[in-house]
């Protein structure tokens, strides 16, 4: 009986002996660990967060959970943040599919979606992501992986890792970026009256966003029927100010002030785009840095105006 006791202990022994070498030859074989595994992290909550901002990359101090800061910090690379008017720099949920924590540094795994994105929205979000992931003090590097393999150049060569410093853009790099919008454009409808419609506009940051609009406007209202804007027209340049958006024009935009029903509907198409956008409440239009001093029957030009709702089909 105890010869047999004494049997059945070895083998649980051997058995254990196995399990761990095992276990042991997996873990040398696949480095890799999920985020969703356990970790004793040591970590300061108040981190950076780089979004883009409409015109570059920003930050924002942002405490995390202890424990679940990746997970929180790809919540808002893929959301934004609302309230402090900071976009996401990763355009869908579905790209960051696994991020794989590695000692000192995290595998993000690319999904077939980061294919379809252009040159810079790459470019903008690999910034902000390593840039982010690497805030906290526990990651000192971030690499890609896209179809299972390294992240690699168009001729082949692979990216390797990121550290913080690998993604510090010059001013020229910036200036190249464009930004993509979603806002709100007017254009003319029918019996005088103006329609919205939502438009996706790409923004570069030596580009105001406000100039884009108008500009996008008279481009798109030149040729429809009843021309309501001068064929050669277009904005010189434009700034916010106290809630007015002063738009520069290098001369006077609409068609004649002898046709005032059409010159009536160019103000308000900009008016009214230009109104929709957040941090604009009125629009002062400027001929070569002056104010218009003219009028479109009762509508003074030289002073702000405000949206106007009786236009709107």
């Amino acid at each position: 009986m105890k010869k047999t006791h004494h049997l059945y202990k070895k083998l649980i022994y051997v058995f254990v002996i196995a399990s761990l070498v095992l276990v042991l030859g997996s873990c040398a074989e696949n480095k890799i660990t999920s985020v969703s595994d356990s970790y004793e992290y040591k970590s300061e909550n108040d981190v950076s967060i780089y979004l883009s901002d409409g015109e570059q990359i920003s930050t924002a101090n942002v405490v995390l959970k202890k424990g679940e800061e990746i997970q929180e910090i790809k919540e808002y690379l893929e959301k934004g943040i609302v309230d402090k008017k900071l976009y996401k720099t990763v355009p869908s949920p579905d790209i960051l599919v696994k991020l794989s924590k590695h000692r000192n540094g995290l595998t993000i795994y690319l999904s077939d979606e980061y294919k379809k994105m252009n040159n810079t929205e790459k470019l903008i979000m690999k910034t902000s992501v390593v840039k982010s992931f690497t805030s906290l003090d526990f990651i000192d590097f971030v690499e890609f992986y896209l179809d299972g393999i390294p992240l690699k150049t168009a001729d082949g060569k692979s990216y390797g890792v990121y550290y913080s410093d690998d993604v510090v853009f010059s001013d020229d790099q910036l200036n190249k970026l464009e930004y993509e919008h979603t806002v709100n454009i007017y254009y003319p409808a029918e019996e005088g009256k103006i329609k919205k419609k939502m438009v996706r506009l790409s923004v570069s940051r030596t580009n105001s966003l406000e100039k884009e609009i108008v500009n996008q406007i008279i481009k798109d209202s030149i040729n429809v029927d009843g021309d309501v804007f001068s064929s050669d027209i277009v904005s010189i340049d434009s700034h916010v100010d106290d809630g007015i958006c002063y738009i520069n024009m290098k001369d006077i935009f609409f068609i004649t002030d002898e046709i005032i029903a059409e010159s009536y509907v160019a103000v308000y198409l900009i008016v009214n785009s230009l109104t929709e956008l957040p941090k604009v409440n009125k629009v002062q239009f400027l001929v070569d840095g002056e104010k218009i001093e003219g009028r479109i029957g009762n509508l003074d030009l030289s002073e702000p105006l405000e949206y106007n709702y009786d236009i709107v089909e």
